[in-house]
């Protein structure tokens, strides 16, 4: 078995091999990838062929961006409405949009108004709180434990 192909010189790069390679990039292949598939080493596809793979990454790049800002937009003619999440997709993407909502979270600072309401609400739960538990041991003690809801 015999391993990849080298192209030694421009007259080895065939139009089968060009549109292989441009389909491979178009498709998402990586140059390894695009090697295995078209059988040439990928030394020489990079030397030989790196603007070809270039090119058909950005050609299959243009149509993807085209058809995303066609979604985003929408097209009246055909009846299709903008699409909220791909036009904000596209313009994070494209437009240079962030989602920075500036909210800076300050630490509570309790107020005396605060204080002293929070001071009584405790207050009157623990009182709450004790006098449950005292009718619960008295009922105990009595040997009639009802049930106390706790």
């Amino acid at each position: 078995m015999s391993g990849p192909t080298r192209i030694k010189k421009r007259a080895d790069v065939t139009p089968a091999l060009v549109e292989k390679v441009r389909a491979c990039a178009a498709s998402g292949c990586s140059f390894p990838q695009t090697a295995l598939i078209t059988g040439v080493a990928e030394d020489s596809l990079r030397r030989w062929m790196a603007a070809t793979y270039n090119e058909g990454k950005a050609q299959s790049i243009g149509r993807a961006g085209a058809a995303l800002f066609n979604m985003a937009v929408g097209d009246q003619t055909k009846g299709t409405r903008p699409n909220l999440g791909a036009l904000i997709f596209y313009l994070k993407c494209q437009g240079g949009w962030r989602e920075t909502t500036g909210i800076v979270f300050e630490e509570a600072k309790p107020t005396d108004e605060n204080q002293s309401r929070l001071i009584e609400l405790l207050e009157s739960r623990f009182t709450r709180l004790a006098s449950m538990q005292a009718k619960k041991k008295e009922a105990k003690e009595q040997g009639d434990a009802p049930a106390v809801p706790g």
